[in-house]
């Protein structure tokens, strides 16, 4: 085999190797977006449970305040004893049905909030991944002589030589 005809399988297989990267990095990249996707998704919960949770709070707090109340007139209208006392046990119904309510919203909060940490997680992890090719990938690169690059197309030498200056802070 001559030295042009290596030199060109040596290319051919550099270019088999940056396609290969290539694809790595999209689908890398399609994972990532799937992550924003469900990490938004997630963060929409957990604030839609927090505001379930704050109107849960303060219905409780008016309850409770009409218990209040309805105590002090009690406390003040001996012959609408009877009818306070009922109006007081239906408030107290209400607020311990209003507290296991806000007990569960409360719970559903904490399950999306570990949820969110999770994939907060999860794309950490891939970003670290993403980083790792985008490094190993412009690493490749360096190894390409200068005869070699200007065979490349330019749109696939400029991605290339912007990935180096990014991931190894060397420009060629």
């Amino acid at each position: 085999m001559s030295a042009s005809l290596a030199h060109q399988h040596n290319l051919a297989q550099r270019m088999d190797e940056l396609e290969s990267r290539r694809k790595q990095v999209d689908e890398l990249w399609q994972k990532l977006e799937a992550a924003d996707v469900e990490l938004e998704a997630q963060k929409q919960a957990a604030e839609k449970a927090s505001a379930k949770a704050i109107k849960r709070k303060q219905e409780n707090e008016n309850l409770l305040q009409r218990l209040m109340s309805a105590i002090k007139s009690r406390n003040s209208m001996r012959g609408r004893l009877g009818n306070m006392t009922m109006q007081r046990n239906r408030a107290i119904r209400q607020v311990e049905t209003l507290t296991a309510q806000n007990r569960e919203v409360m719970e559903q909060l904490k399950l999306s909030t570990d949820k969110l940490g999770e994939v907060y997680q999860q794309v950490g992890v891939l970003q670290t991944e993403y980083d790792q090719d985008m490094t190993e990938l412009a690493q490749a690169y360096q190894a390409v002589s200068l005869e070699q690059r200007v065979h490349l197309p330019e749109q696939l030498r400029t991605l290339l030589e912007q990935l180096e200056r990014e991931y190894t802070g060397v420009e060629s």
